[in-house]
């Protein structure tokens, strides 16, 4: 079995499942034919926490991987599991390899905003996806910056801005994962080790 272990949904289990749900229809869309066992952990250190504890009891036919915000620039080159150690301060196993160690560059919402024509189908009138038009180079877009164009696509509908957990999993639920990972060259290694691993599932 492959268990991923990710970074979000908060305290409520309404919020997790939701999670769960986005993201395997993220898989379905990138086209896995077979797919992980989602572990909606909450917070970004009860993710860290959790991953660690599979990998210290995994059967030999089990493989655990761990999704987490990089909150902050990363290039493809880095090690994710260095990065980690020096940005959070976490004490990975000795064993884990950075191949199981995975960033949402620079966090979910860069994913969201990979694909503007999704969720302006999904989120529809009053919403503005041209506020994307100009982003370039996704990954380099700061946490902030990001949540500052969903804030302004989301302006005109009833809610005015965008609202983490109540539009962040329906929005990943609706787009096209291939789009994303055409951009995000993290979401696509992501994908990629996931393709590699359904043997396992």
């Amino acid at each position: 079995m492959v268990k991923v272990y990710i970074e979000g949904g908060g305290e409520s289990n309404s919020l997790r499942t939701d999670l769960r749900k986005a993201f395997q229809n993220f898989f379905i869309s990138a086209g896995l034919n077979k797919k992980p066992r989602v572990v909606a952990s909450g917070s970004r250190n009860e993710a860290f926490d959790d991953f660690c504890c599979a990998v210290r009891t995994l059967s030999d036919n089990d493989v655990a991987l761990l999704l987490v915000d990089s909150e902050e620039t990363f290039t493809k080159d880095d090690n994710s599991v260095e990065y980690l150690k020096k940005r959070d301060s976490w004490n990975f196993p000795n064993d884990v390899d950075s191949c199981l160690v995975h960033l949402m560059v620079v966090t979910m919402e860069t994913w969201l905003i990979a694909d503007p024509k999704s969720l302006q189908e999904s989120f529809g009138a009053g919403f503005n996806s041209e506020v994307f038009s100009k982003v370039k180079d996704i990954e380099t877009v700061s946490k902030e910056d990001a949540y500052s164009l969903l804030d302004k696509a989301f302006k005109d509908t009833p809610s005015k801005k965008y609202i983490k957990g109540k539009h962040s999993f329906r929005a990943l639920a609706c787009v096209d994962a291939s789009k994303v990972c055409a951009v995000c060259k993290h979401a696509n290694l992501f994908i990629n080790k996931l393709k590699e691993l359904e043997s396992y599932m």
